[in-house]
This record gives C-alpha cells, sequence and structure tokens, in this order.
C-alpha cells in the first residue's frame, strides 16, 4: 500500500517538474475498505493528500442499489470534482446504463465515464440506444 502510495506521489512530483498542466489520475475499486485491503488503494487520501486530481470509480455493478452505495461517499472533505464515476455497458442493457447515469448527475461529483469503448464499438445498436436515451434526458 505505501509502496504504491509512494509511486503515485514519485509519478506526481515528476509531473510537476516538467508540465503542470498535466493531471495524474488513478482507476479504483469502488469499496473504498476493499480497495485498500485487497488491492492496495488508499484512494481516499490519493485525494485529500493532493495526490491524484481525479479518480475513476470502476462502479460496474449492476444491481442499483449496489451501485448507489459504491456513490455514496462519506468524506469530511470536499471531493465532489475529483470524482469521477465508471459505469459499465458490457454487462447490462443500456436502459440500465441510462437510469445509472442519471444517479449519478444527482449527485455530487465529477461526472461519469463510459466503460468499454470495444463493446460499445462492436454494438453499434446499444450506442445508438444509449445516444438517444442521453439527449432525452
Amino acid at each position: 500500500r505505501d509502496q504504491l502510495t509512494d509511486l503515485l506521489l514519485q509519478i506526481k512530483t515528476n509531473i510537476q517538474q516538467f508540465n503542470t498542466s498535466v493531471e495524474l489520475s488513478a482507476a479504483v475499486k469502488p469499496d473504498k475498505t476493499v480497495a485498500y485491503d485487497y488491492y492496495f488503494q488508499d484512494w481516499g487520501n490519493w485525494i485529500s493528500d493532493g495526490i491524484c486530481d481525479h479518480i475513476l470509480i470502476m462502479n460496474y455493478d449492476t444491481v442499483m442499489a449496489n451501485f448507489n452505495k459504491n456513490i455514496t461517499f462519506d468524506f469530511n472533505y470536499d471531493t465532489s470534482s475529483k470524482i469521477v464515476i465508471g459505469i459499465s455497458t458490457f454487462n447490462q442493457n443500456f436502459q440500465a446504463v441510462l437510469d445509472k447515469i442519471e444517479l449519478v448527475n444527482s449527485n455530487k461529483n465529477a461526472g461519469y465515464a463510459i466503460f468499454s469503448y470495444n463493446h460499445l464499438k462492436d454494438n453499434q445498436m446499444y450506442l445508438k440506444n444509449l445516444r438517444i436515451g442521453l439527449s432525452n434526458q
């Protein structure tokens, strides 16, 4: 855990020395305890300590209650502009994705990212339906 944090600190330092306009982000597990204990991702502190400029929560859960739990954070500091919620398309229909986008947009965060490009590229009808649904939100 400390080695990963130290690596991110080194990367952040190098970025700041050479190009201050570059931002450091990390894609992480959504459950902070699981991320910390099993994947050595101390992403709560990476945000609060300014190590990462953005965190992308890989919230690929298909069950809405679990998805919602994964985007409800208990922080004592303002992180809303630093957290992006990842939503998967490969394991759920486009309406479920639209419902999750609506939920994400109603919360305080930096927005959402759709995963995966390959799934959308290979499923043009899915992508079309997603675009139509987004234009109606």
